[in-house]
């Protein structure tokens, strides 16, 4: 789970990056990048599920990625 900082606003149609703390993508010095301090990585698989949280926890967006 990442939270992101209290000064950070997503516009509409905007990406944003979240890497874990050890990531090789970290030195990128881009806008659109946040690192997730608390962890190394964020695992390995072949199923990966992102859901966007508002501040009342109701799902906003949610993406399903499938790994060959």
């Amino acid at each position: 789970v990442y939270q992101f900082p209290s000064n950070f606003a997503l516009r509409p149609r905007q990406t944003v990056r979240v890497l874990s703390r050890n990531s090789p993508q970290r030195n990128y010095s881009s806008g659109d990048i946040l690192i997730n301090e608390k962890i190394d990585s964020w695992g390995q698989g072949r199923k990966m599920v992102t859901r966007l949280l508002d501040d009342r926890n109701e799902e906003k967006a949610i993406i399903t990625q499938i790994f060959q």
